[in-house]
């Protein structure tokens, strides 16, 4: 079946797997001349390709989809392989053309009356217009994503949406906005952690959220404020810890990780902070990837 935005974004090392996997079905799907089937297949083959940072291949699956989908006048699919070509787009910092595959995504979204995927379309639209400095536009953007993604109850999207904007309100100045907007995503992010079932998809959700507990550390530690940071460091500890696949070596990785963050509420001197932090942030992906 067609994918949405972030189906596959929490695959972390069983990618390449997935690949494999996409492959046959797509050999499957073309021996058998099922095409949308076969668009369905390029566009998460094109998915698990950009996951593996392998772009040249994400954007021949993605075109490949595109062109099926275009003829076979399924305009909702279209949008979709649209989207994840605007993804590419950003990536390679081609602001302008990501917003042109976006606003098109978007288009046909809206006539299918897809709302989930009208949220994260709006959501893209957003980042892609903050890269290319427009602030406001951007904000705008995000706040409309934010309303559509707790209109439909997509948990994940709202935590996404309120990351972003506490980040864009950081940059504007508004500190105590980007505190709560970040304080706001963190409490879904505690909220939702236990539904993941595997050990596989906890470690990957954990890497997926980290941005947001290091930007609203980063504000505490310029603060001031101990208590706090303490607070964040305790929510990111139990994140970490629905990860844990209960080995000796994860064990000792955890407990330096406990040691760092304490070390860190310890000292606000910038070029230590930033030293502490640097290990801390290895200790993190080391632990994710066991």
């Amino acid at each position: 079946q067609l994918a949405g935005q972030d189906q596959l974004l929490f695959l972390g090392n069983l990618t390449r797997e997935i690949t494999a996997v996409l492959a046959q079905a797509l050999a499957l799907f073309q021996k058998t001349a099922q095409r949308n089937y076969e668009g369905y297949a390029l566009n998460n083959a094109g998915m698990a390709h950009a996951n593996l940072s392998d772009t040249k291949s994400a954007k021949a699956s993605y075109e490949l989809a595109l062109t099926i989908f275009r003829e076979l006048r399924d305009a909702p699919a279209e949008a979709y392989a649209l989207h994840n070509l605007g993804d590419l787009a950003l990536r390679a910092n081609d602001h302008e053309r990501a917003i042109q595959f976006y606003r098109q995504s978007l288009d046909r979204k809206r006539a299918a009356r897809d709302r989930y995927g009208e949220a994260w379309s709006l959501a893209r639209l957003a980042e892609a217009n903050y890269a290319k400095a427009d602030a406001d536009g951007a904000r705008l953007l995000a706040n409309q994503a934010l309303f559509l993604h707790r209109a439909i109850g997509d948990q994940a999207g709202e935590a996404n949406a309120l990351a972003s904007l506490g980040r864009m309100e950081r940059a504007a100045g508004y500190r105590k906005l980007a505190r709560e907007k970040l304080e706001a995503a963190i409490e879904i992010v505690e909220r939702t952690r236990g539904s993941i079932s595997t050990p596989e998809l906890r470690g990957s959700y954990f890497a997926t959220r980290q941005s947001i507990y290091d930007q609203l550390i980063d504000m505490l530690v310029e603060a001031g404020d101990t208590s706090a940071i303490e607070a964040v460091e305790r929510s990111r500890a139990r994140l970490l810890l629905d990860s844990a696949r209960g080995d000796a070596a994860y064990e000792r990785v955890q407990r330096q990780i406990y040691a760092l963050g304490q070390r860190l509420r310890k000292t606000f001197a910038p070029a230590e902070t930033e030293a502490v932090r640097e290990r801390l942030r290895k200790l993190i992906a080391q632990a994710g990837s066991m």
